[in-house]
């Protein structure tokens, strides 16, 4: 299993604030935002914008940034459903 730095892809410190985490994912958004002029650009900020969305999904809630934070990324693979969060 590959291990994921949510802290990396957001670019934000592990001690990072939840107002720090929203600023960086909204930075992360607009840097990712679709309407790019070409359809490589296009395929790169999907995959860029899935990656934020699930660090920002994971970090933002407390509950999972203290079981990622605690156990890692592969505990949150194998005992939670990051897209039901």
């Amino acid at each position: 299993v590959m291990s994921k730095d949510y802290y990396n892809d957001l670019g934000i410190m592990k001690s990072a604030t939840l107002e720090e985490i929203q600023q960086a994912y909204r930075r992360a958004v607009i840097r990712y935002h679709e309407n790019l002029t070409t359809i490589e650009d296009r395929i790169a900020a999907k995959g860029g914008f899935e990656i934020a969305t699930e660090a920002y999904d994971v970090l933002s809630n407390l509950h999972t940034r203290s079981i990622y934070d605690t156990f890692g990324y592969e505990t949150l693979l194998r005992g939670l459903n990051l897209n039901g969060l």
